[in-house]
């Protein structure tokens, strides 16, 4: 592939020293724009490639955020990368993406790896576990001088954006009875195994709460478990067919969107109209929500919004405009994106 064009090159080419040649390419005011464009033309016709690595070496910045996601089943996380790169654009950074898949150690080992490598911070969103897991974890962030802003995960422990996640579920539990139902199902994806499967666990009792603290029926019948968050929707809904509409609940409130998806193409299955049978409402509005042959109604985790502010305060911390302490918790609210998926009660 032959050597790659070197400043010195560069600076040959020009006749200048190597330190205006590097101001020039900065963009330097203190060089005049005359030889700056003189530079930039020289440096273009060799096909010159600034060295990040020697840059980080001098300025002791390596402009790149290192982003540590639990996966992308839901493509839920879409639109905070769309937004973590727009920001990582107009600042001239770069985003180094990684996904532990909902484990632990390989999370771990994903963000140390960021640290030794020296990205100048870290947004992370946890994929779950014990306190005493996250704490370490957090502890070896400090111990490093990371710079990290936490995505939706415990609070206290580092700068946070996010929201509750039980105000967010009892929104759509009041969207619901406010809607007229009374009886209302629960879908969830316990089954599913490890960390996921655990989040799943704690969102069903967290739905269950949300709704019975609203006024509404949730009979254990009416609770519907599966470890497939994709197709599980089947296995719901032919049990459902069998039984007589008077019996069945009038909604189903999914513990995710894939999930809602998944419900509304088994109750299709079962012949069970949506919304005219049964209203089915989603949790975070991933993407994907408006399309398919019934766009689902969701509660809104407000993804970009989170995303946005998320790069925003890291962005802020890197430059020392925050202080690395107190820690700074930004909380965003809720709301229901309406689709097609739900419908009100005849009173």
């Amino acid at each position: 592939m032959g050597k790659r064009v070197t400043i010195v090159e560069v600076a040959r080419e020009t006749g200048l020293d190597n330190s205006t040649v590097s101001l020039a390419l900065r963009g330097d005011r203190r060089i005049a724009e005359q030889t700056r464009l003189r530079v930039a033309d020289v440096a273009r016709r060799m096909n010159y490639v600034p060295n990040q690595l020697a840059s980080a070496l001098s300025s002791g910045r390596s402009r790149v955020i290192g982003v540590m996601l639990p996966g992308m089943e839901n493509q839920f996380f879409a639109p905070h990368l769309e937004e973590f790169q727009a920001a990582a654009e107009q600042s001239k950074n770069a985003i180094a993406i990684k996904f532990c898949d909902w484990d632990p150690q390989r999370e771990l080992a994903g963000l140390l790896q960021f640290c030794e490598n020296r990205v100048d911070g870290v947004i992370w969103c946890p994929a779950g576990g014990s306190n005493e897991q996250l704490k370490a974890t957090v502890e070896k962030l400090h111990a490093a001088r990371m710079p990290f802003v936490i995505l939706g995960g415990p609070s206290k422990m580092g700068h946070l954006v996010g929201m509750s996640e039980f105000s967010a579920l009892k929104l759509g539990a009041d969207y619901l009875v406010g809607l007229g139902h009374r009886r209302i199902g629960i879908a969830t994806a316990t089954r599913v195994p490890g960390l996921r499967g655990e989040l799943h666990r704690n969102r069903l009792q967290r739905l269950r709460d949300a709704l019975l603290a609203v006024g509404a029926r949730v009979d254990a019948a009416d609770i519907f478990e599966t470890g497939d968050n994709e197709y599980g929707g089947v296995e719901f809904a032919i049990p459902l067919r069998e039984r007589p509409a008077a019996e069945r609940p009038t909604a189903i409130y999914a513990a995710d969107d894939m999930l809602a998806r998944a419900v509304v193409m088994g109750l299709r299955v079962a012949e069970i109209g949506v919304p005219s049978g049964m209203s089915v409402l989603g949790f975070d509005d991933a993407p994907r929500d408006a399309s398919g042959p019934v766009p689902i109604t969701s509660v809104s985790l407000e993804a970009r919004g989170n995303g946005r502010a998320a790069i925003a305060l890291l962005l802020d911390v890197i430059a020392g405009k925050i202080p690395p302490s107190p820690f700074r918790t930004i909380r965003l609210s809720p709301k229901i994106v309406e689709r097609a998926s739900c419908t009100g009660i005849p009173k």
